[in-house]
């Protein structure tokens, strides 16, 4: 249900069977740091390190309806912030908020902050505790609303999240066998759809992990949600009730992959099979695709990262027609670079450029391009802490 804004991974599903969850982050025992917190803390450092990444920039979108026809290309400004500390040993925060606004275009701005905290503790026996929690709130614009694609216009959300997890692992030697739940709280309040969901998930893993160098994972997760807000529809599209509530539960296996290539560079890959199903007819019942795959350098000069992502679902049961799409695609990546090429200042530790160029297009059958876009951004990025 999120399509993320500014500097970070454009990712359109606005699906009930897609999205990462806090127990996925390296501090709750996971492997799905955003790109740019995969530069930060790359080691373990002194007491509470803390670092800072922040960039201010101007660039131009050449697609500010998200229309299949395209737009002429618009000016856009823009702004995001990242930060750790780690509070103890055993305790990591971080935050991340971003804003982008198209000029001269009085529609509405996107953007948005979160915060996030994960708490790790070993316990007797080789079991081990890990605890996360994520807030997070943003205003965006979508193409996904009310369980469908929209052909004509786009959806102005303002979305709230937070949620809880708990793991219980078991390490024998380098392998990691984990159980655990997470509860789902969601508020999207728009010109389109007004809904809330309320979930619980259960789910299972095993991890395979060598030193700090190589990373593999097999997890499955069930969630059961309830939203109320969304309308109810036949298969053919045509609303039947208003302000539906729905059940909906959602299987997900996931693999992941993380290896530190060096000790300043690395890549995450993952793959995701979804499949999601309803109590009311069976709109919403999806099977999804979901691969990604990201890296990260960060060398004394320059910081590099870059990712992508392709997403794929399949409505199974639908009767498709141009604006009742049984499968929809989408395509997003990031490039970015950071050359620390100017003099730092005082509490600044380096001080650069910054330039970034993203891509995203969605695809549905039978309607063909949903919109394609291409944005560029570049200005001042500078890092502040006590962390590298």
């Amino acid at each position: 249900m999120r399509l993320l804004a500014a500097t970070v991974i454009l990712v359109a599903t606005a699906g009930v069977a897609h999205g990462e969850t806090p127990a996925d982050v390296d501090a709750a025992g996971g492997e799905s740091k955003p790109p740019e917190q995969s530069q930060l803390l790359p080691k373990p450092q002194p007491a509470r390190p803390w670092l800072s990444l922040i960039r201010v920039g101007a660039g131009v979108d050449n697609n500010i309806e998200m229309s299949p026809f395209g737009s002429d290309p618009t000016a856009l400004t823009g702004f995001d912030m990242t930060s750790q500390v780690a509070v103890s040993r055993n305790l990591r925060i971080a935050m991340q908020a971003d804003y982008e606004k198209n000029l001269p275009s009085t529609a509405a701005g996107s953007g948005g902050a979160g915060l996030f905290a994960g708490y790790l503790r070993d316990l007797p026996a080789n079991f081990q505790l890990r605890l996360s929690t994520h807030i997070e709130g943003r205003q965006e614009r979508s193409v996904f609303a009310d369980g469908a694609i929209l052909t004509t216009t786009t959806a102005l959300q303002r979305i709230l999240e937070t949620n809880f997890a708990g793991l219980l692992a078991y390490r024998l030697g380098s392998i990691d066998f984990e159980v655990g739940l997470q509860g789902d709280f969601e508020i999207h309040d728009g010109n389109v759809e007004s809904s809330q969901l309320l979930g619980i998930q259960r789910m299972a893993g095993i991890r395979y992990s060598y030193r700090d160098r190589f990373a593999l994972r097999l997890r499955y997760s069930y969630e059961f949600s309830q939203t109320k807000g969304l309308s109810g529809r036949n298969l053919n599209g045509a609303v039947l009730n208003e302000d539906q509530t729905l059940i909906i539960g959602v299987n997900r296996v996931r693999v992941s992959m993380r290896t530190r290539i060096t000790d300043k560079s690395s890549i995450f890959a993952r793959y995701d099979y979804v499949t999601a199903k309803d109590d009311f007819n069976g709109y919403l019942d999806s099977r999804e695709h979901v691969g990604f795959i990201s890296t990260a350098a960060d060398w004394d000069a320059v910081s590099f990262d870059a990712n992508v992502e392709v997403a794929h679902r399949s409505f199974f049961l639908r009767a498709p027609t141009i604006d009742n799409p049984d499968t929809d695609t989408t395509y997003s990546g990031i490039i970015r670079a950071d050359g620390w090429v100017l003099p730092s200042f005082a509490g600044a530790k380096r001080v650069g450029l910054f330039a970034l160029y993203k891509l995203q297009v969605v695809r549905a059958n039978p309607t063909g391009l949903v919109f394609a876009r291409h944005v560029g951004l570049g200005g001042i990025s500078g890092r502040f802490g006590s962390g590298r």
